[in-house]
């Protein structure tokens, strides 16, 4: 039960950043950080309720979605600042055209792929602890942030926003879930 208490304070906590991730507009790299200490918060948490469930899977999983998911957002980083100065440039000579390589827009699509890996084994986390703890939030969020990163590609603004508000929601739903895990602590 201490693990479950433990598990329980660390996934708060973790969703709470990841929260503020999507809700606060943070510079670049800053935002990578509070992402990546929110998301590692809620590995630790998973890696108690592995322990606390005697379902190693679930922890291999978590590290595996973490490992994608920070390496994933770190390239994207490094091409969006990229992008940025290769726009500066192109402002600044006017005369000059503005096209994304073969291989920059490959490197892109590849990363989002395996973004979208990422996050369905994070809705694959997620569904396996809600049939452990009995909360629907857990598995309604995983699919949530699985349907968010998804909609991602779509590269309209409407896509954008539902993607934004759908993660968001996801990282509601995965809070709740942590908060009422005390009460509805079943081992199966």
């Amino acid at each position: 039960m201490k693990k479950i208490n433990f598990a329980k304070k660390l996934g708060i906590i973790g969703s709470f950043i990841c929260i503020i991730y999507q809700v606060l507009p943070f510079d670049l790299v800053f935002s990578l950080l509070i992402n990546s200490i929110g998301i590692i918060f809620v590995i630790l948490a998973i890696y108690y309720l592995s322990i606390e469930y005697k379902d190693p899977g679930i922890f291999k999983k978590a590290l595996g979605f973490g490992i994608m998911n920070i390496s994933a957002k770190g390239i994207i980083l490094k091409m969006s600042v990229g992008l940025i100065e290769k726009y500066k440039n192109f402002l600044k000579f006017k005369g000059s055209t503005f096209h994304l390589s073969k291989e920059f827009v490959t490197i892109f699509l590849l990363t989002y792929l395996v973004l979208v890996i990422s996050s369905y084994l994070w809705q694959s986390i997620f569904f396996k602890l809600s049939k452990y703890t009995n909360q629907n939030c857990f598995k309604i969020g995983g699919f949530f942030y699985f349907l968010g990163i998804a909609l991602l590609i779509i590269p309209l603004l409407m896509f954008t926003f539902l993607s934004k508000f759908l993660i968001l929601g996801s990282w509601i739903l995965i809070l709740i879930g942590f908060y009422k895990l005390q009460n509805s602590s079943i081992h199966i």
